[in-house]
């Protein structure tokens, strides 16, 4: 998170063409402390945790639907196991 911020921060310097870079310290101040916020409350752990949920539960669901259509794959492949070729 902090390299994020940093690169934000320096690309918004890079194109800041307010006198004495004030756009860009006045972003520094308003923005500090919100990542501050972030960073001790573990909010972006948290929001993983969330998102890394909702996607394999999204997953899992489509995969269940794919289910179908592996039964002949698997009976094929007990019987190639099992010597039955024909």
């Amino acid at each position: 998170l902090y390299w994020d911020y940093f690169t934000g921060i320096l690309a918004f310097w890079l194109h800041d063409d307010s006198e004495g870079y004030a756009n860009t310290t006045q972003l520094v101040d308003r923005s500090v402390e919100i990542i501050a916020m972030v960073l001790q409350t573990a909010m972006i752990g948290k929001a993983l945790d969330l998102f890394s949920f909702m996607f394999r539960s999204q997953i899992c669901r489509h995969l269940e639907k794919l289910g179908d259509y592996t039964a002949p794959w698997k009976q094929a492949k007990r019987r190639f196991m099992e010597g039955d070729n024909g």
